[in-house]
């Protein structure tokens, strides 16, 4: 039988994985990652977050700011899936 990951708090040492950054960078979210990351974590304590793969929730985090983060972040939503916009 699988093992299922238990939900947890974001971990004190939170650090994303080489896989999780080019991820990002391959699917070009238009974000400064540091500066993202320090907003999620923030979230996520500030919230008490719960997760079972952090490095998801992080994707996650991102894709859904540029959906649903304003114009800007819809800016950059659009463009990374082949709309152009000025």
């Amino acid at each position: 039988m699988p093992r299922t990951l238990p939900m947890t708090g974001i971990p004190e040492d939170f650090r994303l994985t080489e896989k999780t950054i080019e991820r990002v960078e391959r699917e070009n979210f238009a974000i400064d990652i540091p500066k993202t990351l320090d907003k999620f974590v923030l979230n996520a304590e500030a919230k008490g977050w719960m997760y079972k793969n952090w490095q998801a929730a992080f994707v996650n985090y991102i894709d859904n700011g540029a959906k649903f983060g304003g114009v800007s972040a819809a800016r950059r939503y659009l463009h990374h899936n082949g709309t152009i916009c000025d």
